[in-house]
């Protein structure tokens, strides 16, 4: 890794910088390795993620990126993980999982109610 500004994503987020971006947009990355695997993370518009995480692909016309963030935070995705000395989540094992998708307008009244709650939760 050479330095510059470019944060770089692992399992548990922006691990350093780089000069390089391997994603030039907002991307949903999943922690697969270490303790926080089935972490869930949205990186910078310009971005190196490492090997330690999935870059997650989805098809943007039906899926709110918000809506997938959240619901996948909340299918704690690391309680999936090998269970060895070095946890690990594989594909293999987060692929098959299924979740609600609804509408797309209705996955954005969800977002929009669950930003409206997550404040006055924080402050309970």
């Amino acid at each position: 890794m050479t330095n510059g500004t470019i944060p770089v994503y692992g399992g548990n987020g922006i691990t350093g910088y780089h000069d390089k971006a391997l994603v030039h947009k907002p991307t949903v990355v999943i922690g697969r390795v270490g303790f926080y695997c089935g972490s869930v993370h949205i990186t910078e518009n310009e971005a190196w993620v490492t090997d330690n995480a999935f870059i997650t692909t989805y098809p943007e016309e039906n899926v709110n990126r918000d809506y997938l963030v959240y619901t996948l935070r909340r299918m704690d995705l690391g309680k999936n993980n090998n269970a060895t000395a070095q946890p690990v989540v594989s594909g293999k094992k987060i692929y098959p999982l299924l979740f609600p998708l609804p509408p797309l307008a209705e996955q954005e009244r969800i977002v929009t109610r669950i930003e409206e709650l997550l404040p006055i939760i924080k402050t309970l």
